[in-house]
């Protein structure tokens, strides 16, 4: 039902179905096997929309649930795959400031960095990495938070090391 609200451009309506089966999965009363496809379904609905984070924001606002920012993340990752690069820019923007210690940070943030030099916007993805050093560094929260999963701190410390060897090149441009 909700892949024929999407079909149709109903992607709100698409979002909720989608919406209900994971929460729904989620407490036992239907099968969790597509659980993940779903969400990331419910994101490619929001995604489908223009200002797509701040409708599901909107729509998530009141619901007590932990998928949340994994629901953001996947919206930015929705909108860059379809090449939507502003829209992207404002999911993981807006993911970042509600859950700056969120496990996939710093992939918005590399994603961040690589959609501002796409865009041709060098100055941006400076700041940009010089802030991904700040934020993911051993000394942040972030760290402190996801320290135990190894496969994050690596994805930060080898989007760190990038950031150190980009950050000289940017005033050789």
């Amino acid at each position: 039902l909700a892949e024929s609200y999407n079909n149709i451009g109903e992607y709100e309506k698409s979002a909720a179905t989608f919406f209900e089966y994971i929460t729904g999965a989620d407490k036992g009363k239907y099968p969790a096997d597509l659980r993940a496809e779903s969400l990331v379904f419910m994101a490619g609905a929001f995604a489908d929309l223009d200002d797509g984070i701040f409708t599901a924001e909107k729509f998530m606002n009141d619901k007590n649930v932990a998928f949340k920012d994994t629901l953001y993340f996947e919206i930015g990752m929705k909108n860059k795959s379809r090449d939507r690069l502003d829209e992207a820019l404002k999911s993981f923007k807006r993911l970042l400031e509600i859950s700056p210690n969120y496990i996939n940070a710093p992939k918005a943030h590399i994603s961040m960095i690589s959609i501002y030099e796409d865009k041709k916007r060098y100055d941006e993805a400076q700041e940009s990495r010089f802030t991904l050093v700040k934020n993911f560094d051993a000394s942040s929260d972030w760290y402190s938070a996801n320290r135990k999963n190894e496969e994050v701190v690596k994805i930060a410390s080898d989007a760190i090391n990038q950031a150190y060897f980009d950050i000289p090149q940017h005033y050789h441009r």
